[in-house]
């Protein structure tokens, strides 16, 4: 994400109508007087200079200044005159913010996005000496435009293709099915026309065990992707669109998979779905550039089996229904700079990880025009046991930075942005350790950071907003009472600010732990500078 600010002064006469000055008796003009712009009128008296000495600079600007009186030199001539002062100027109110996007699709041969550039133009009025109008322009962009890595063979599917035909471009096949990537040699691309429908039968089982990391099996693009992805549609009883992995018995391990710019859509169902279900001993896999649409959970990893180093980069996860953008057990993976949205309730969620290690989720959008009522970014400990493990444990190694939280105001009391803790009915001990939640930026959540049984954690360089005070915690980083077995001890709270209409610092962490340098920023302040809603 780039951020590339530019600072305009505008004079606030040329938003408001410059005042026009006029040879008559009275001339109504502004003037500083004690350092404080005041509104007043000139009686106009007998010339003192000459206009060309005026303009020379031979007469003074001002001749004489005392309580009542002004002797000035005016562009048009120069008069004698006394200056009355009346009330102070009310300088006119500064523009209200305008914010303006544009998307673009990834040029052909290259997968991933759109990319998203979004301009926020934010104004304040002052200082009240000038009333001069202050413009920082915020300018945004997301997304990423990768290339194809095609290391092997590229089979070419298109909806106008024939499964007879030989795959390649000039003679594209109709279908993608698990037997052709089941098949398929390492390094092999299979590319889907893009701004184009394909009709699916099903899900797609992905399982090549000759695949590795260097040569991966892809499923990406091609063709006129500027005008739309490819977009893969399929009926409604399909439990998910991509499969790794056989079935539940089957534990070969297999690597080595990259899914790029596709559109998964589920036509209208009652039943669970998932767009992206893993599922065994999977690793190495890249979801880039993908959007959702008609699926209970988006992303899938089934609890107690090992999905491991699987990178979720700039993808649209909205519009789920019913689940969670992300679902499940990943260890060791990224999640970074998707777009996603809290979930319909306190137990649906943008993200929601369990148990895996070593995760980490950076510089993500989480965005809710109406009502919050359900999960950003959550993560429970010590529930199920992993596949190789004897019991359940607590997770290592949670990062969470970078990520903004769009929420609208009021939120509901199940509203939540950044949620670690361990379940309360799980065997312990629970809890987290290595954690970092970093220069994050909440906006109008019921609780914006809670982080439970979590010691040596690190809470540092936060921003919350919210604009209604209705008494929340911005910060509660406490041990977990109820379960004295899982782990505790004290951590580090460290330059956050808080930023809220009225109220108390609304930090809390465990007994001993280092808070410091945290600011609250209350009234008016807390709509200014880094309190601005604009991201």
């Amino acid at each position: 994400m780039l951020k590339h600010k530019r600072y305009l002064l505008i004079p606030a006469l040329l938003l408001a109508g410059a005042l026009v000055s006029a040879q008559t008796a009275t001339v109504t003009d502004r003037e500083t007087r004690g350092h404080q712009l005041m509104r007043g009128t000139y009686n106009v008296g007998t010339p003192q200079a000459t206009e060309a000495e005026c303009r020379a600079g031979i007469a003074p600007d001002v001749l004489a200044r005392s309580a009542t009186s002004l002797y000035k030199c005016r562009t048009e001539n120069v008069y004698l005159g006394t200056y009355s002062a009346a009330a102070p100027v009310v300088c006119p109110a500064a523009p209200a913010a305008s914010t303006s996007s544009t998307s673009q699709a990834c040029p052909a041969g290259t997968t991933g996005g759109p990319i998203v550039t979004t301009v926020t133009d934010t104004y304040t009025m002052g200082p009240p000496d000038a009333c001069l109008v202050t413009s920082v322009r915020t300018s945004t962009t997301e997304g990423v435009c990768a290339p194809v890595v095609v290391t092997g063979s590229a089979v070419y599917i298109s909806p106008a293709g024939n499964d007879s035909a030989t795959g390649t471009q000039a003679a594209p096949k109709l279908n993608l099915t698990a037997a052709m990537i089941a098949s398929a040699s390492p390094g092999t691309a299979f590319l889907m026309q893009c701004n184009a429908s394909h009709t699916m039968a099903g899900k797609v089982v992905l399982r090549n065990l000759s695949a590795r990391d260097a040569n991966r099996i892809t499923i990406g693009t091609y063709g006129d992707c500027v005008s739309g992805p490819p977009v893969l549609n399929y009926p409604a009883n399909t439990v998910s669109a991509f499969e790794f992995g056989q079935n539940f018995g089957d534990g070969t391990p297999h690597e080595g998979y990259t899914i790029q710019g596709l559109r998964l859509v589920r036509a209208p169902s009652t039943n669970e779905g998932w767009g992206i279900y893993f599922k065994n001993d999977i690793s190495k896999v890249t979801l880039q550039g993908m959007s959702f649409a008609g699926w209970t959970t988006n992303i899938n990893a089934q609890g107690g089996h090992r999905t491991r180093e699987i990178l979720v980069q700039s993808n649209d996860l909205r519009g789920f229904a019913g689940g969670h953008g992300v679902l499940g057990r990943f260890t060791d993976s990224e999640f970074l700079d998707n777009i996603s949205e809290p979930g319909a309730t306190g137990f649906t969620h943008a993200f929601y990880l369990s148990e895996g290690s070593g995760n980490v989720l950076r510089r993500n959008r989480i965005i809710k025009t109406g009502v919050c009522t359900g999960g950003g970014i959550t993560m429970h400990s010590g529930y199920t046991t992993g596949q190789g493990e004897s019991s359940p444990k607590p997770i290592a190694g949670v990062t969470v930075e970078g990520n903004t939280f769009e929420y609208s105001e009021p939120p509901a009391a199940s509203c939540y942005a950044v949620s670690l803790s361990p379940y309360e009915s799980a065997p312990a001990p629970g809890g987290f350790s290595e954690v970092i939640v970093r220069n994050n930026k909440i906006i109008n959540a019921s609780t914006p950071i809670n982080v439970v049984a979590a010691p040596g954690a690190l809470i540092d360089g936060n921003v919350v907003i919210n604009t209604t005070d209705f008494g929340q915690t911005a910060v509660s980083y406490r041990n977990y009472a109820e379960d004295p077995a899982d782990l505790s001890g004290p951590g580090t709270v460290s330059n956050n600010t808080v930023c809220r209409p009225s109220g108390s610092s609304g930090i809390t962490a465990p007994a001993g732990s280092t808070v410091s340098n945290n600011v609250v920023v209350t009234g008016t302040a807390a709509t200014q500078g880094v309190c601005a809603i604009a991201i």
